[in-house]
């Protein structure tokens, strides 16, 4: 199940194997890459609930990798964590799309509320997903099928269909006229003429 996934992004092998020893026990399938570009692949290979990032790190940093993540798989939900707190990377991990924004030292307890808030959010961000998904299919599906049935092959039967009832409903209503049917037979031959018509059209 993609949320109960993480991927651990952080250049810091401590880091990397507390975290992945500690959600491993609370029943979390653990990812870890020591680079952007590494955590980038992982994503492009296998879908993640989340990902916790380092904001620092050599080469791509924690908000590039984020942003490349987002447009990778825009269902994951990242965490950036950073040793180095200011106002102005908390506002641009946010405005770039982090869903929050943890400061090291970090209480394990206190990281695992956050995963886990993530982890429900990312599994009802799924479940919209895949009903939209299924929405727009039957949606498509509509539109095939009245393209189909307007069609310019269906169009001509459909036509013809409605000239053979007609001219069958003015047989009638000469016979009728000349009193060769009385008004009760007359009745029920029009109503199944109409009917037939009915059926044809829908």
């Amino acid at each position: 199940m993609p949320e109960r996934s993480i991927l651990v992004i952080d250049d810091e092998v401590f880091v990397r194997e507390l975290l992945e020893e500690y959600f491993g026990r609370l029943d979390y399938e653990v990812r870890t890459a020591a680079s952007g570009d590494a955590g980038i692949e992982a994503v492009r290979e296998n879908c993640f609930g989340v990902a916790l990032v380092d904001l620092k790190m050599p080469g791509r940093d924690g908000i590039e990798t984020l942003r490349e993540i987002r447009k990778i798989d825009p269902l994951c939900l990242t965490i950036i964590m950073t040793g180095y707190p200011t106002i102005d990377s908390s506002i641009e991990a946010l405005r770039a799309g982090a869903y929050d924004y943890v400061i090291k030292p970090f209480k394990l307890s206190e990281l695992r509320e956050v995963v886990d808030r993530a982890a429900g959010e990312y599994q009802l961000k799924a479940e919209v997903d895949r009903i939209q998904r299924n929405i727009e299919s039957v949606e498509g599906e509509l539109r095939d099928y009245r393209d189909n049935r307007s069609g310019p092959q269906n169009r001509q039967q459909m036509r013809a269909k409605t000239d053979y009832v007609e001219s069958k409903l003015r047989e009638l209503d000469e016979l009728h006229d000349a009193g060769m049917l009385n008004t009760g037979e007359y009745e029920v031959r029009r109503r199944d003429l109409l009917s037939r018509n009915r059926e044809s059209a829908g």
